[in-house]
């Protein structure tokens, strides 16, 4: 989960409101935790615009006006400032918190697949949650929020709709927000993707370029460390083709469509003259079948291929 900041710690509104979204969210979160929340969203109205932005979520399930959870925050606000965008805007991510400081866990659970594995898991709710290989995720559900950690790895989240509660996701330090959507999220090396195939999803990234980010259908944002924030319309059916085992490449270059393959299987491919890392292949790969791909690879690029125990060598041909 974001890790919290000090309130005179710097980073614009965007990144303090994602912040404490994620620390309202959090296990942890105290009574103290929601007083510094008050003092921060009384003490400069960006403030509460920014946190405004990252509770279109909340609004998405319709929720707010259900919570028996309300914070006043009257005397706090400046003249001009309705108390409508108050408290059932910047306070409704709150709202979805209240209770979070006597969480208690009334389920949860560890689910994990090993390489070349995939698992499908149906949660408590109804909701469809599909492993790749060698991922792992830790859930949490209680009477007020459902909530799922990815932490390392790739899944296939199709949210159950529930109307007084949302599902979060932590992964790669960002935070995704919905109510009931059908979402990809991948997580490996300090980089974030999450593709939105239906419903719609808000993102609190830890970057800089798109602290937030509301997905609809068909979007997918990827993020990371060094990696400037992006949000793209991809071919949703080739980047869903690892669910039927399946690895869709179109002019990627050879030494990441390698490092993908190798995810699956133990048998990794290996490539041994650095001048052919970047030819480019396309095509759709069976995955855990480095072998088979060696071979094909064989055909339309020109390399060659030494096969070995524990591992195939990929050389160039000429």
């Amino acid at each position: 989960m974001t890790k919290p900041m000090a309130e005179d710690e710097p980073g614009g509104p965007d990144a303090e409101a994602a912040v404490w979204l994620a620390r309202l969210h959090g296990d942890d979160c105290s009574a103290a935790d929601e007083e510094g929340f008050r003092r921060w969203i009384s003490a400069d109205s960006a403030n509460r615009d920014a946190f405004e932005h990252l509770t279109e979520a909340w609004e998405l399930a319709g929720s707010a006006r259900r919570s028996p959870y309300r914070i006043d925050l009257e005397q706090a606000r400046p003249a001009g400032v309705s108390r409508r965008r108050v408290v059932c805007g910047a306070l409704a991510a709150l709202t979805l918190a209240g209770g979070m400081g006597y969480w208690q866990v009334a389920l949860a659970g560890v689910y994990q697949t090993d390489l070349g594995e995939q698992k499908t898991v149906t949660l408590h709710d109804g909701t469809l949650v599909v492993l790749d290989t060698a991922t792992k995720i830790r859930v949490r559900y209680s009477d007020a929020r459902r909530s799922l950690e990815l932490v390392h790895g790739r899944c296939s989240v199709n949210v159950a709709p529930d109307a007084t509660r949302l599902f979060d996701v932590t992964a790669a330090n960002n935070t995704i927000i919905t109510s009931h959507a059908d979402i990809d999220i991948r997580a490996d090396h300090g980089r974030i993707q999450v593709l939105c195939i239906a419903g719609k999803a808000l993102v609190a990234t830890s970057g800089a370029t798109i602290p937030r980010a509301s997905l609809v259908a068909g979007q997918r944002l990827v993020a990371g460390e060094h990696l400037a924030a992006r949000i793209d319309e991809p071919d949703v059916d080739a980047e869903r083709s690892w669910k039927a085992g399946q690895l869709n490449f179109d002019g990627e270059a050879l030494m990441d469509a390698v490092e993908e393959m190798n995810r699956y299987s133990t048998v990794k491919l290996v490539i041994a003259d650095p001048q052919i890392a970047q030819l480019q292949i396309s095509g759709v790969y069976r995955a855990g079948d480095n072998l088979a791909f060696a071979q094909s690879i064989q055909k339309i690029l020109p390399v060659t291929v030494t096969v070995q125990s524990e591992k195939i060598q990929i050389h160039s041909a000429a």
